[in-house]
């Protein structure tokens, strides 16, 4: 009887250290996402915020900044939905480069956002929050975008980054059953 409790005891000290192993585990994947998710968005934002517009340059920038250059580029901006899509895919045949990485880029440049928030936050891990999330976080970026004059305002990009976003979520909605089912 006695060596039937120490077995148990022992079973049970073993599921415990792996218990503990796995949240170590899960700590450091935490961790590693959490690096990997201020990379991403200090190259997010240089890539959407100064891409017209060298960092060296954005003092001068925003010291000539007035209300006329914020209103011609409302002026520019695009409301239509898919309106720039359709110009974009018209075109892809005689200027592949300029339509197919703008088109992709702005899907797949929200990929790593979808992938990487429920990785960080367990109670974002929902379809529905992260397209709500990736659609704000995405107008947020397009409004500053528009008001500091560091481009348009484009629907179609909303629309895109969005669309990034709900399938890097659903990738890592993907990885995770993969996961629990090995």
């Amino acid at each position: 009887m006695r060596r039937k409790i120490k077995g148990i005891i022992d079973d049970i000290k073993k599921v415990l250290s792996m218990k503990d192993g796995m949240i170590m585990v899960k700590k450091q994947l935490k961790t590693v996402a959490a690096g990997t998710l201020i990379i991403y968005l200090a190259f997010l934002l240089k890539l959407v915020l100064f891409k017209q517009i060298p960092l060296h340059e954005s003092p001068e920038h925003f010291a000539a900044l007035s209300g006329d250059l914020i209103k011609q580029n409302f002026a520019y901006s695009n409301m239509t939905p898919f309106a720039t899509v359709k110009r974009y895919m018209m075109v892809a045949h005689s200027r592949p480069g300029l339509s197919i990485p703008n088109l992709l880029g702005n899907l797949a440049g929200f990929i790593p956002f979808g992938l990487l928030i429920p990785v960080m936050v367990k109670k974002l891990r929902n379809s529905w929050l992260m397209l709500l999330l990736s659609f704000l976080f995405s107008l947020a970026l397009e409004i500053i975008q528009l008001s500091l004059a560091l481009g348009v305002f484009d629907v179609d990009d909303l629309l895109l980054n969005t669309a990034g976003g709900v399938f890097g979520y659903l990738l890592f909605s993907l990885l995770i059953k993969i996961g629990r089912s090995k």
